[in-house]
């Protein structure tokens, strides 16, 4: 009973702690719909996941580090440093008939939405997570 007990309490504190780590890391959230069929695709990547495997050196990252290739001598590191630095703001705001179109700091969270007559995109990337992953990924070029 004492030993199962034990278990239980050793469970739920590696869940609690786990669940901190998600929380302090944030979430990519990408937010997908179709307007004219109503799917939805939603899917929140905590980036705490993210910056694991951007530390880890495996096989699908030399992709995506041979497709940064062409971004080395631009500092995206310096360029999410200078978003984390300044206040909330709009970066860009286009708009016409058909289209619409933001990139804006909020908080902590550089967020996109993108939106057309068929779909709506909404994109929210935690900016300081995202700064060690890009310095992880970085790291290896």
């Amino acid at each position: 009973m004492k030993i199962a007990a034990a278990l239980a309490i050793g469970a739920f504190l590696s869940a609690l702690l786990i669940g901190v780590a998600i929380y302090r890391s944030g979430l990519l959230i990408v937010d997908v719909q179709n307007k004219i069929n109503g799917n939805r695709i939603y899917v929140p990547v905590p980036m705490l996941l993210v910056n694991v495997v951007a530390a880890m050196n495996v096989r699908p990252l030399q992709n995506v580090q041979r497709n940064m290739q062409p971004l080395h001598n631009i500092n995206l590191k310096a360029a999410f440093d200078a978003i984390s630095d300044c206040p909330n703001t709009t970066f860009v705001e286009v708009e016409n008939a058909h289209t619409t179109l933001l990139i804006a700091k909020k908080g902590g969270h550089l967020t996109i939405h993108a939106e057309s007559e068929k779909d709506r995109v909404n994109i929210r990337v935690p900016i300081a997570s995202a700064q060690k992953a890009i310095a992880k990924l970085s790291a290896e070029l």
